[in-house]
């Protein structure tokens, strides 16, 4: 339920949702500013400086860096509720180049306003990037023949020496998926990071799988795994968590 809210002038409540897949994030603050929506409260659009009371209501897949982005505002409360269906989810994080390191993930929601929270559904940070792996050097032996004077024949050796490609790390699971890196390195899904590139012997080294939602990624040999996405960022200004639904990564 909500607490008590001083009644004021510049109180500004709104309701928006959330449908459909969405890869890019909803910034409060824009929307405010741009989709001419009328308060019913005010019976006009958003003036900076207004208190706001309102509702975010994801009712389908809201995914980005961050899926949801909540900015500060003074004095204001925040309903964010998410169906038993939807998802907020940071996006993955890409995977790493052969012989590089990988990205982190994204964030799902990001605040510094107060809010409740009733999460039905999902709340994902992204999955981190896997790292990348490394060539090897193949070494093969021929033999020859050489003449070491008058009837004196002699056999020496030589060595060729080819390269053999690593793989790039995977990319993490969210909403963007990571991409993942050159040499191999698979795509991550919105449900499940990416395997990484093979090695192909002599030394070579497979890149990374990149983490699924909420996970860093693993494996490889070079640079670093991507962190883990945060599912939010701002608990500090939590006032409640009304329900804490399915909640994966880090929370900060």
């Amino acid at each position: 339920s909500w607490r008590k809210f001083h009644d004021a002038e510049n109180v500004f409540t709104f309701y928006v949702e959330l449908s459909g897949t969405r890869t890019s994030t909803f910034n409060l603050g824009t929307w405010l500013s741009n989709s001419g929506y009328q308060s019913p409260s005010l019976g006009r659009t958003y003036n900076s400086g207004d208190r706001l009371r309102g509702v975010i209501h994801v009712t389908g897949k809201a995914g980005g860096n961050p899926g949801v982005y909540i900015g500060s505002y003074s004095n204001s409360e925040i309903y964010v509720k998410v169906n038993s269906n939807a998802r907020i989810a940071g996006r993955g994080g890409n995977g790493g180049n052969l012989g590089g390191g990988a990205q982190s993930a994204g964030t799902a929601l990001y605040t510094r306003t107060g809010v409740y929270i009733e999460n039905n559904g999902q709340m994902w940070g992204g999955g981190g990037g896997g790292r990348g792996g490394n060539n090897g050097q193949c070494v093969g032996t021929y033999y020859y023949n050489y003449s070491c004077g008058k009837n004196c024949y002699a056999q020496g050796t030589g060595y060729n020496y080819n390269n053999a490609s690593g793989g790039g790390g995977g990319g993490g699971a969210g909403i963007p998926a990571g991409s993942g890196g050159n040499n191999g390195g698979n795509n991550g899904s919105y449900n499940s990071g990416g395997n990484g590139g093979a090695g192909n012997g002599c030394g070579s080294n497979a890149g990374g799988s990149g983490g699924n939602p909420g996970n860093n990624g693993s494996g490889g040999n070079s640079g670093s795994n991507g962190n883990s996405g945060y599912y939010i960022d701002g608990s500090g200004y939590i006032y409640s968590w009304v329900a804490t639904g399915d909640r994966r990564g880090r929370s900060g």
